[in-house]
């Protein structure tokens, strides 16, 4: 759908995009963005090779740990 309105998507991304990137660059680095925003770290699937998000865990029947206990040990 976005290549048929291709403008209209790119600005809608950048307007999404460009907050978040500016966010991360003023963190200085990913673990203080996860550790600051709820909504970043939430989208965190993989951290530091262990899975994060218990849904995909449970569908395929691997471990995953929850991503704040991983930050508190990192």
């Amino acid at each position: 759908m976005a290549s048929h309105v291709a403008r209209t998507a790119t600005i809608a991304l950048s307007n999404i995009f460009a907050p978040m990137i500016l966010q991360m660059a003023e963190a200085g680095n990913i673990n203080n963005i996860i550790k600051e925003n709820a909504g970043f770290s939430h989208g965190i699937y993989v951290y530091k090779g262990i899975l994060t998000n218990h849904y995909i865990g449970e569908t395929f029947s691997l471990p995953s740990k929850d991503i704040g206990l991983l930050m508190a040990a990192f």
